[in-house]
């Protein structure tokens, strides 16, 4: 149980950063926005739809650093990997 408290910690830690980083980003944009080329649609959605765009643009860095920075294994133990069978070893009785 201890394990999946620790794992689940991580988790929110990494999603937390990514927030931290989206609004950062977000703020940069919105001082800077004029000198970075956007679509033409794109600024006046971003002006409309802050919170939105915090949203999407935390949840891209989360899946990116999910695919670059794999999970840590939890108390430096290499997790097993998954039994592809959870009944092996078990004979079926009806058939």
């Amino acid at each position: 149980m201890d394990d999946w408290k620790q794992d689940k910690q991580q988790t929110v830690t990494r999603l937390a950063i990514c927030v931290v980083i989206a609004v950062v980003l977000y703020v940069v944009m919105d001082k800077f926005g004029d000198k970075l080329p956007l679509p033409d649609g794109w600024r006046p959605w971003l002006e409309r739809n802050k919170i939105q765009a915090i949203a999407i643009l935390a949840a891209i860095l989360f899946g990116a650093s999910l695919v670059l920075l794999p999970a840590l294994q939890v108390g430096g133990q290499p997790q097993p990997p998954e039994d592809p069978d959870p009944c092996q070893g078990f004979q079926r009785t009806e058939e």
